[in-house]
């Protein structure tokens, strides 16, 4: 039987040298066709490779065309994993920009160093939340929080951060059942207890569900935990 890895480098090899006959050839004879249609001379292929050098140049220079803004004012997000890395640097940044942001933190109750820094920021726009993901009473409790602090409860919620995960690694034969059940825990079924839990104040706003991710998910299934 062919393995994956035989057939992914298959596909490299054939997609590399239609890339480069398609460069080579192909877009030198497009560049002509149209330059001969505009009444321009026919230009020869380090010509066309050089002006297509020119067009990338100018691209890369040239500021990305703006996505429009959004107005934050009134508008509150609920984060989980705000603890540390990117989910307290996210509620950071969002309560910067200017949202309300609700920071679920895990350790809140134990006096963990994330959850009390953005504590003590003492804005009413800061509230942080103790959060288990793996809880479904900590959940419940934090949606009720939530409802009783928004400026307006029929306005909803304008977008729910899934950030808490955990990892670990070790060869899959290696590794013990209750370690799959914990990642599972918390990367899966925690993603949905939260976004399930938080649904109907997302529809009240027609909010957005953002969903983190590892670049440890990337890779081949099944040699190594994080890619499951």
């Amino acid at each position: 039987m062919i393995s994956l890895q035989f057939l992914r480098v298959v596909f490299l090899v054939i997609f590399s040298i239609i890339l480069t006959v398609v460069l080579g050839f192909g877009l030198p004879a497009l560049i002509n066709v149209v330059t001969n249609y505009c009444g321009f001379p026919e230009t020869s292929t380090a010509e066309c490779i050089v002006g297509v050098y020119l067009i990338f140049v100018i691209y890369i220079a040239t500021p990305r065309i703006p996505r429009g803004s959004i107005e934050v004012k009134g508008k509150a997000v609920f984060i989980t994993g705000c603890d540390c890395g990117f989910g307290h640097a996210t509620a950071m940044h969002l309560h910067k920009m200017g949202f309300t942001v609700f920071a679920g933190c895990l350790f809140k109750d134990q006096g963990g160093d994330g959850a009390t820094e953005l504590e003590e920021m003492q804005s009413e726009r800061m509230k942080v939340v103790q959060l288990d993901v793996c809880s479904e009473e900590q959940v419940a409790r934090a949606v009720e929080y939530v409802k009783t602090q928004l400026e307006d409860p029929q306005t909803g919620l304008w977008a729910v951060i899934n950030n808490a995960g955990i990892s670990t690694f070790g060869e899959v034969e290696f590794s013990t059942m209750k370690t799959y059940c914990q990642v599972s825990e918390v990367n899966l079924w925690g993603v949905i207890r939260v976004t399930k839990a938080f649904l109907p104040l997302i529809r009240k706003a027609k909010g957005r569900v953002v969903n983190l991710a590892s670049m440890y998910g990337d890779g081949r299934p099944f040699f190594r935990l994080p890619s499951l």
